[in-house]
């Protein structure tokens, strides 16, 4: 996410009308669906506790998401780096795509 956000992949203008629902807490856990726009996207993003802090958990997106991604490669005949790219290219352009595969720092 850092890395979106300071290569202007992920700003203040793509996310502005994103909120999240009061969220349901379980212990250290917590879920909150996204609106955009005040109604429901049909995603649900993950918290945990840690530190007295509430941050957010990417891996349970990614574990979500990791299905539906696998499948549309399996069909699409692509290798995992291949669907990544595709995916970048057609939502960014070839150019902004590039500079995301750049390794950090580098």
């Amino acid at each position: 996410m850092k890395a979106a956000v300071e290569r202007n992949i992920v700003g203040a203008a793509s996310i502005a009308d994103v909120t999240l629902d009061e969220p349901a807490i379980n212990k250290g856990n917590a879920i909150a669906k996204v609106l955009l726009d005040g109604e429901f996207t049909g995603t649900i993003f993950s918290f945990v506790r840690e530190d007295d802090r509430w941050k957010f958990d990417s891996l349970a997106v990614f574990g979500l998401t990791d299905t539906d991604l696998n499948g549309l490669r399996d069909e699409k005949n692509l290798s995992r780096d291949q669907l990544f790219d595709e995916v970048l290219i057609a939502k960014y352009g070839a150019a902004k795509a590039a500079e995301v595969r750049k390794p950090l720092g580098g």
